[in-house]
C-alpha cells in the first residue's frame, strides 16, 4: 500500500528506505548526496492544527538536550506542506534487539542489559535535571530507544516531551503507549507525563530485558488497566533473582514519593546491583571499557571519514573551479569562432558582389565587341 507520505523526501538527499512508519508520519534512512553520510529523516505532514506545533516541540526538544544519550539533530527542513527532521542514524531498536533474542528463546546477558538500562537511565537524568527547566520523555518504549553499532543506547522521539512548567494539550496517541504507562499517569485525565512516570516505564522496559515477557502478558487492554490500578509487587514473580527483583519494585513502586528516581538508580547505584554478587561489577566496567574502546575507534573512523569528506569536498571545489575556468575559454573561443564566421559569411557576400560585377563587365564587354562601328572617311566641317 502506498502512503501519501512516500516521495516526500527532503533536497540533498536520497536512497530512501522506509523504516517505520506511525499516525505522526514515516522515518526513512537516507543518504547525504555528496557526503553519503546515512541519516534517519522523520517526515511529518503539516495537515491538522498541531502539526506544526508539535513538529516544532521535537526540534526544541532536540536542541535543548543536545547529549550523547539523546539522538543527535543534523537539521530540520521545512518542504512545504511536509517537515523532516533529520537526526542520528541508529543501528537498530532496543526493540528489534530483544526480539532478536526471544526468537532464538534467550535472555539479554545481564551485564549487556545492565549497560542498556544506565544508558537510558543517562538520557533520562540529563532531561528530568536540566537547567532549563525538568522534563519527561514521555514515551519511553523499546521502539523509542536505540543502539549504536556497539550496542550503546540512545533515546529519540521528545515529539510528546515538555518543560513541566508547560501545560500541553495533548491527543490519544501523544499520552505514551498505554502498557508503559505508570498508574498515575494512565488515571489523568491529561495524560501528563513526569519524571516519575519515565522511571516506571524504564521499570516496564527493565521487566522486559530481563525476563523476556511483558509486564501485563497475555492480557488485553481492560485486563491490563485493571492490572495497573490495581498494581502490586505480585506481579513481579519471586523467580527472578532477589538483587534484580529489589531494583524493578523499586521502579514499578505504585506510590509515586516511593518510586526509585533517576538519580538514585544511576547515581546511587541501583541499576548495578542487579549484577548481584555473582556478576562482580568490574564484568560490566570490564564490558563498559570494551564498549568505549570500539566508541573511540569508531569515532576515530568518523574523524577520517570526516577528513576524506573534507579531501574529496576541496577536490571537487578545485574541480569545479578548472571546470568554469574551461567553460570561460570555451565561450571565449565560441565568440571567436562566431566572430571568424560572421567575417566568412561577409566576405562571400563580398565574392558574391564581385562575381557579379566581373559578369556584368563581361556583358558589356562582350556587347562592345558585337557593336559595328561606321567605316569610309569622316567629313568634317
Amino acid at each position: 500500500m502506498t502512503s501519501k507520505l512516500d516521495g516526500a523526501i527532503p533536497p540533498g538527499y536520497s536512497k530512501p528506505k522506509k523504516i517505520n512508519e506511525g499516525a505522526f508520519g514515516q522515518v526513512l534512512k537516507v543518504s547525504h548526496e555528496w557526503s553519503g553520510v546515512e541519516y534517519a529523516v522523520k517526515v511529518l505532514p503539516m495537515l491538522k492544527k498541531g502539526d506544526n506545533e508539535r513538529i516544532s516541540r521535537e526540534v526544541e526538544m532536540l536542541t535543548r538536550f543536545a547529549h550523547t544519550r539523546i539522538v543527535h539533530l543534523h537539521e530540520s527542513i521545512d518542504m512545504g506542506g511536509y517537515q523532516a527532521i533529520v537526526m542520528e542514524l541508529g543501528h537498530r531498536s532496543l526493540k528489534n534487539l530483544i526480539l532478536e533474542y526471544e526468537k532464538r528463546y534467550e535472555l539479554i546477558p545481564l551485564p549487556l542489559t545492565v549497560m542498556i538500562l544506565v544508558d537510558i537511565c543517562e538520557g533520562l537524568l540529563w532531561m528530568h535535571t536540566h537547567s532549563s527547566g525538568s522534563t519527561a520523555h514521555g514515551d519511553l518504549k523499546p521502539e523509542n530507544v536505540l543502539l549504536r553499532p556497539n550496542n550503546r543506547a540512545f533515546l529519540c522521539d521528545l515529539g510528546g516531551s515538555a518543560p513541566l512548567d508547560q501545560q500541553l494539550t495533548l491527543t490519544i496517541g501523544e499520552m505514551g503507549t498505554f502498557e508503559y504507562n505508570s498508574p498515575e499517569r494512565a488515571m489523568d485525565s491529561k495524560g501528563t507525563a513526569t519524571p516519575a512516570s519515565d522511571v516506571w516505564s524504564l521499570g516496564v522496559l527493565a521487566y522486559r530485558m530481563v525476563t523476556g515477557k511483558s509486564l501485563f502478558d497475555g492480557l488485553h487492554l481492560l485486563q491490563m488497566s485493571v492490572a495497573l490500578h490495581t498494581f502490586d509487587e505480585t506481579r513481579v514473580p519471586t523467580a527472578i533473582p532477589s538483587q534484580i527483583r529489589e531494583v524493578l519494585l523499586k521502579m514499578l513502586e505504585p506510590n509515586v514519593a516511593l518510586r526509585a528516581t533517576t538519580a538514585a538508580l544511576l547515581e546511587g547505584g541501583l541499576l548495578e546491583r542487579m549484577l548481584g554478587p555473582e556478576t562482580p561489577l568490574s564484568k560490566m566496567k570490564n564490558f563498559q571499557l570494551a564498549t568505549q574502546v570500539n566508541e573511540i575507534k569508531q569515532s576515530l573512523s568518523d574523524v577520517k571519514f570526516k577528513e576524506k569528506t573534507i579531501k574529496l569536498e576541496m577536490e571537487k571545489q578545485k574541480l569545479l573551479e578548472e571546470t568554469k575556468e574551461l567553460e570561460r575559454k570555451l565561450i571565449s573561443l565560441q565568440m571567436t569562432l562566431k566572430q571568424t564566421c560572421d567575417r566568412n559569411i561577409e566576405l562571400e557576400k563580398e565574392e558574391l558582389s564581385y562575381q557579379s560585377l566581373l559578369t556584368n563587365l563581361s556583358s558589356h564587354s562582350i556587347e562592345i565587341r558585337s557593336m559595328k562601328w561606321p567605316t569610309g572617311p569622316f567629313k568634317t566641317n
